[in-house]
């Protein structure tokens, strides 16, 4: 086991792929429902060099034996961050006998998990876990980043949100983020055995946490820019969160203005008629945008939740003031909730 562990690990290179095409373009905005699959396979189906992916969860077949066929011929192969907890290795390694009893209600998510792990991982992928809820896919042709998981609720059903960008500081930083995070904010590694798996602790402790960017905002960079946009301005505030949950000092600058709010959890405290926010429940939302007027908007992974474990998942939100590209956001979201 040591000898194959130690002959996959020597075919790792000392960091992953180094340059992206430069094409000046635009972002895309890819909001809606059933509209993630097409793009995000795409995407994939693009790639000619490397595929970086990061996943808070990966258990579409589909999808999965797409990347696999990626990591069969691209020259710098697949790069993988996922989620992966005790429970569902444990749930998927062939020596556990049993799924521990507190993860029945989860077994079948788990199982397709498993098969998804292990099909990428026979096909060479490389694997990395940790914190990660950031959703981004990244070639040297283009990048995603947004709301959409590798699951078939995300790609099929609910309401997701992201964007497209090709060549630009978006494209460049998405790509700087993910070598950053496979260098620094991983725990483990997944390294393939003749008879399954084995996690390898990694020790990434001692690293430097910043990332400064000019387009993308990690969880902590979101929720301080938003306290210094709110108090610009009382201007209205359209929010898309899978759960809102907002800390004393951004509900107290949301209340001084309209807010709108669509989500699946909120804080029961919120339902009362003391306040300017309009909360509507709709369990399809799993997509993540605020809209400040028509001055700013953010789109990405983070849910419009502040409490301070939060900030410890690793995600981002894309930042625009670009009137153009609020304008295709709310097009995009009109035909939505609000």
């Amino acid at each position: 086991a040591k000898e194959l562990v130690q002959k996959y690990l020597e075919h790792i290179p000392p960091s992953p792929p180094p340059n992206i095409k430069p094409i000046t373009s635009n972002h895309q905005f890819i909001i809606g429902k059933k509209t993630s699959r097409n793009v995000i396979e795409e995407l994939i189906n693009q790639a000619e060099e490397f595929l970086f992916i990061s996943s808070y969860v990966i258990e579409d077949r589909s999808i999965t034996e797409l990347i696999c066929q990626k990591a069969a011929t691209l020259p710098q192969g697949v790069w993988i961050l996922t989620d992966l907890n005790n429970e569902v290795i444990d749930a998927i390694d062939t020596q556990i006998a049993e799924i521990p009893r507190s993860r029945e209600a989860y077994q079948h998510s788990d199982a397709k998990k498993g098969q998804c792990l292990k099909l990428l991982l026979a096909a060479g992928a490389r694997i990395r876990g940790g914190a990660f809820h950031l959703k981004t896919y990244i070639t040297e042709k283009q990048a995603y980043l947004g709301s959409c998981n590798l699951t078939g609720g995300s790609l099929d059903f609910n309401l997701e949100s992201g964007l497209i960008c090709q060549g630009n500081t978006t494209h460049q930083d998405l790509f700087q983020y993910f070598i950053h995070c496979w260098k620094h904010k991983t725990k483990y590694d997944v390294l393939p055995l003749k008879a399954g798996f084995i996690q390898r602790s990694l020790n990434n402790s001692s690293c430097t946490d910043k990332f400064n960017s000019q387009t993308v905002l990690t969880p902590r960079q979101y929720r301080q820019d938003l306290d210094r946009e709110l108090s610009k301005s009382s201007e209205k505030v359209i929010i898309y969160s899978r759960s809102f949950f907002p800390d004393a000092e951004i509900l107290s600058l949301l209340k001084t203005r309209p807010t709108y709010v669509s989500s699946v959890y909120y804080d029961n405290s919120l339902s009362n008629k003391n306040h300017r926010i309009t909360i509507r429940l709709n369990s399809e939302i799993h997509a993540k945008v605020t809209l400040i007027g028509d001055k700013v908007a953010y789109l990405g992974g983070v849910n419009f939740q502040f409490a301070p474990g939060g900030f410890s998942l690793i995600d981002l939100m894309y930042k625009t003031c670009d009137r153009e590209e609020i304008t295709q956001i709310r097009r995009e979201l009109a035909t939505s909730v609000f």
